[in-house]
């Protein structure tokens, strides 16, 4: 079990005080995330602690992966923390997770419901994330190529049809970090981030958001409830594994305090 090491601290850095309402959506073409007061709040707080961070580094390229349940904030979060890193002369390229799996969103919501149909929940759970269900070898490469210095490389955009899947040149040689947004992003099948940030929250906050955001038709239905509870699940495992832990407020805690307040013991 990890302790994160990253308080707040006084740094070179300018953490915006206001944060515009029309900055760039997300990585992902049909995505626009929700920017509220209370997420801006807690993308300034984060920032000051991923802050230390970079005070405390002198890589050349820096990965960071944003990870938690679906829904959970993590593309709005990646969304204003590339603006703080921008305020900061810092160039940094949001990769959303959710451009790689093999199918698109129709078709993989359909191949989920017939795993589950077909073999049961302990099926779905396999296949949510899996290598059968994202085209890993893909994302990983953008990540190699940005790692190892290469000058360009090229990543993959999604919408909703076949015809909507499309490749963009992505020009490395400015920029500095690459924020990765992902439900997946501590998958042992994706290659290693520099820093993992993870996002707590609830399956019922989750639906909520996803409400606000339109991602399902059937955002209440039974079957959208299963997945959100398997994929968090999944996460559970691995959140001890991440370098910064937030809670539901935005404030840096230990894996153990994070267990407490997920239990209600706090």
């Amino acid at each position: 079990m990890k302790e994160n090491n990253y308080k707040a601290t006084n740094t070179k850095y300018i953490i915006p005080e206001n944060l515009p309402d029309n900055i760039l959506s997300g990585d992902m073409p049909r995505d626009k995330p929700v920017l509220s007061k209370e997420l801006k709040k807690k993308a300034q707080r984060i920032f000051g602690h991923l802050s230390s961070y970079l005070d405390r580094t002198n890589k050349a390229k820096l990965i960071i992966t944003v990870f938690g349940g679906s829904g959970s904030g993590k593309t709005a979060l990646a969304t204003y923390l590339a603006h703080c890193l921008s305020v900061n002369d810092i160039a940094c390229r949001v990769l959303a997770g959710d451009n790689y799996p093999h199918l698109i969103p129709q078709q993989n919501d359909q191949r989920r419901r017939e795993v589950y149909e077909e073999y049961g929940a302990s099926a779905l759970a396999a296949y949510l994330g899996s290598a059968e269900e994202i085209d890993y070898e893909a994302i990983n490469r953008v990540i190699s190529d940005f790692k190892s210095g290469k000058e360009k490389t090229v990543v993959r955009k999604m919408r909703e049809t076949a015809a909507e899947i499309w490749q963009e040149e992505f020009d490395c040689r400015d920029v500095r970090v690459l924020l990765i947004d992902w439900t997946h992003g501590k998958s042992p099948l994706l290659a290693a981030s520099d820093l993992y940030l993870f996002l707590a929250s609830t399956v019922e906050e989750t639906l909520s958001y996803r409400r606000q955001r339109k991602r399902d038709e059937d955002v209440a239905g039974s079957f959208t409830n299963l997945v959100l509870t398997l994929e968090q699940q999944a996460i559970e495992t691995l959140i001890d594994e991440a370098t910064l832990i937030f809670d539901r407020e935005g404030e840096l805690v230990s894996y153990r305090t994070y267990k407490r307040k997920q239990a209600g013991k706090d």
